[in-house]
């Protein structure tokens, strides 16, 4: 039967293109395929000529060719003004964008190396494993995609090659047809592959071959069932790697960068763009902010660049200076292709901690990219935050599987691990994000955060001293100072925070907890209010009983959340204010802070977050009117919300705690009010569970402390002296320098000397 000229859906469409009909509907929207409605309206029924597809894959085909580049990528460049028509209509401007495409060379080879990976072939007998056929192939171009070592042709130009050469449906490759695909698609290197069955076993036979020479490389992989030829995937990718003469040492320096389009005006400046995401994603947020600022000179409205620039000062706890550069990246993101904007738009909603908004817009953009790994990541980033701990196991762990090799998806995806209390799988995943990238620091602090979450501070400070070398780094002095701080060995906590103090505020608040962690509230407010952290402050004044004081800070710390629009830093002053207005006995104001609070969450997306805020707040309130029971029902509430105690959610530990969760806050108030009720058995359980917090108390290490000498008076009136004794000691050793006068210092002292007198009778 004779083939139909003309295919008048886009099924037809799509079956004589071989692409599913959401990529052909792409191509009409950014590669002008030539589809035609019959009304002309965007909803009118579709149709096309073959002869028109034929001639717009040819043209296809043609823009892909050249000689072979070590590195490809489309730049985009700005609109200009064209020649005017003044045939038809005098002062008529045409305004349009002049795609280039520049190819460039990476460093470390001395010619430019091009892979093609062609599809494999079943021999196993199976017709249920043809599917792996395309499947390998297109996994395997994932994965080596983005190398600055050499060029991998996509999936698109290998198929529409083969079926030019009509070897689509070749039962294998002779060396003639390999080098006829090899010139056609500019190749140096072409892989191939065969699917076999060993028993009950499967075998992927993979060869690499470089083309006019005599090198082929063999290798195999053994799977035990479909499900494992996924996780075999990377180790062929390193195979390949290394058949190319790429040494794990080399590997480490081939930043696998995101699928994301870039683009620029200027070659130079997308070289600098390419080193400095480079020393970003190593942890050099410094040199990564000074190269992104040079290629910044050479193209001032590169969207990719001032987003970039945005999240090295970010790294840096410079918040002001970054919203302004995500600013400048939304305003020139209009040259840029669509999946730019949806990356600074992303990125945008991040920073303000728009995590519900985040959300939607990341996974809008993977449903019109499916295979774009960045937006997966966001996703997973926001499903964290937004305390989806499986939705974000979900997203990140199919980039992993898709091929990502950027070093924050594996930092992200043990997170994702570590939040389900999946600390295994979390250590195998960093495993294997090093033996990729051996030494980067962002993957190795992800084994630091594991670890601290399961308590084992002696292992996470190991890896900090590994990483840390002989310069002073923030980053990790302050994680340093922070588990030391857990381990109750406070000069050497003040040690850390002391020596990077010129560098940053972060570091002044850190010395601000310390103090709090010895009982020296008067030091603390000193340097919370040098560091200009009014919430913190606001919470140390509250705890001296200068509510005054601390309202007035509360206040002054919402008004700085408000202005920069940023929702987790209204989250913790309205908690505050409201706090302090409850202990007032301000309550209907507190009241109107708690309505506040739960209004923010709905804008934010943070609605888990801001519940926990509001139920301890009415918890208060209702203590505040004598009405105990309800209390206890709300601090039970609050309780039940919180997430695992992740002491960092980000790759930077400028801010401690899971999206302000304040878990010790939570559950000494609900501790207290237990002692209020009478329930001493329940109050014990929960100053133990605070007690039990790995990274969830370093946000208010004072209450560590005072939960110690709260377990001492509990066990006292339950007749438990030897435990009671413990207790105070451990008390008055963590507060041994207090400021004097505290009265829960002299408090414990009568008691252990009540003790020791009742003993000797």
């Amino acid at each position: 039967m004779r083939e139909r000229e003309i295919l008048d859906s886009w099924k037809e469409i799509s079956r004589y293109l071989r692409r599913d009909i959401r990529t052909c509907q792409r191509y009409e929207r950014e590669l002008e395929l030539p589809v035609h409605r019959l009304e002309g309206s965007p909803r009118a029924r579709v149709f096309a000529y073959r002869n028109e597809l034929d001639a717009w894959r040819a043209k296809r085909l043609e823009e892909d060719q050249g000689p072979p580049s070590t590195f490809w990528r489309t730049v985009t460049s700005r609109p200009f003004l064209v020649v005017c028509n003044i045939i038809l209509v005098a002062g008529l401007a045409i305004f349009y964008f002049a795609r280039i495409r520049n190819r460039l060379a990476g460093p470390g080879h001395g010619e430019s190396l091009s892979i093609a990976v062609l599809p494999f072939q079943n021999t196993s007998g199976q017709a249920d494993l043809g599917k792996w056929t395309d499947w390998i192939p297109n996994l395997l171009i994932q994965g080596l995609s983005g190398s600055k070592y050499f060029d991998v042709p996509g999936y698109d130009l290998i198929y529409g090659t083969l079926q030019d050469l009509n070897l689509h449906s070749a039962t294998g490759y002779s060396s003639a047809d390999l080098g006829h695909v090899a010139k056609r698609t500019g190749a140096t290197h072409l892989v191939t592959g065969l699917i076999i069955k060993a028993g009950e076993r499967l075998v992927i036979a993979l060869a690499t071959e470089r083309i006019g020479g005599d090198q082929v490389f063999t290798s195999r992989f053994e799977c035990e069932d479909e499900a494992a030829i996924i996780l075999a995937v990377d180790r062929m990718v390193d195979q390949i790697k290394r058949d190319l003469g790429l040494t794990r040492t080399t590997q480490a320096g081939d930043f696998d960068a995101t699928g994301v389009p870039v683009t620029t005006s200027s070659l130079k400046a997308f070289r600098l763009y390419n080193e400095g995401r480079r020393l970003h994603v190593a942890g050099e947020y410094d040199r990564s902010a000074q190269v992104m600022r040079t290629a910044l000179a050479r193209d001032p409205e590169f969207a990719l660049a001032w987003r970039s620039l945005a999240a090295s000062l970010d790294s840096q706890g410079a918040d002001a200076e970054a919203e302004k550069c995500l600013q400048k990246a939304l305003e020139f993101s209009c040259n840029a292709s669509m999946q730019e904007r949806f990356y600074i738009r992303t990125t945008y909603f991040h920073h303000r901690s728009e995590f519900g908004r985040a959300l939607q817009t990341s996974r809008e953009w993977a449903s019109l990219y499916p295979d774009d790994t960045q937006a997966m990541l966001f996703t997973g980033r926001a499903c964290l935050f937004e305390e989806d701990a499986d939705g974000a196991r979900s997203a990140l762990d199919e980039g992993l599987r898709k091929g990502d090799r950027n070093p924050f998806m594996f930092f992200y995806a043990v997170l994702a691990c570590a939040a389900a209390g999946s600390f295994k799988d979390a250590d195998e995943i960093v495993e294997r994000g090093l033996s990729i990238h051996p030494g980067n620091r962002l993957i190795a602090g992800a084994a630091v955060i594991n670890a601290v979450c399961q308590g084992q501070y002696d292992r996470a400070l190991g890896e900090l001293r590994e990483m840390r070398g002989e310069k002073p780094s923030l980053s990790i002095d302050l994680r340093s100072g922070d588990i030391l701080l857990l381990k109750g060995d406070f000069r050497g906590a003040e040690n850390r925070y002391t020596n990077i103090r010129p560098l940053s505020p972060a570091a002044l608040t850190r010395l601000a907890r310390l103090a709090l962690a010895e009982g020296l509230y008067g030091r603390a407010a000193d340097l919370a209010e040098e560091a200009g952290n009014h919430a913190f402050l606001a919470y140390i004044e509250s705890r001296r009983g200068r509510l005054a004081k601390g309202l007035e800070a509360a206040e002054k710390a919402l008004k700085a959340g408000e202005e920069r629009g940023h929702y987790l830093t209204e989250l913790a002053a309205l908690q505050m204010k409201g706090t302090i207005e409850a202990l007032a006995g301000n309550l209907e104001t507190a009241k109107d802070t708690a309505a506040r609070l739960r209004e923010s969450g709905q804008r934010s997306g943070l609605e888990k977050a801001h519940e926990r805020a509001v139920r301890c707040l009415n918890g208060l309130i209702a203590s505040a009117e004598g009405r105990h029971e309800h209390a206890a029902e709300e601090f039970e509430a609050a309780v039940a919300l919180m997430p695992r105690d992740i002491p960092y959610l980000d790759d930077q530990p400028l801010l401690i705690g899971l999206v302000a969760s304040m878990h010790d806050v939570i559950l000494f108030y609900a501790a207290q009010q237990y002692e209020k009720k009478g329930d001493t058995a329940a109050a014990l359980d929960h100053y133990l569970k605070l007690l039990g917090l790995h990274g969830g108390r370093l946000q208010h290490p004072d209450l560590f402390a005072l939960s110690h000498h709260a377990l001492g008076r509990i066990r006292q009136s339950r007749g438990d002296l030897a435990g009671a004794r413990e207790s105070y000691n451990k008390f008055l050793e963590l507060w041994k320098n207090a400021d004097p006068g505290i009265p829960e210092v002299e408090e414990a002292k009568a008691r252990l000397a009540a003790l020791d007198r009742s003993e000797k009778r």
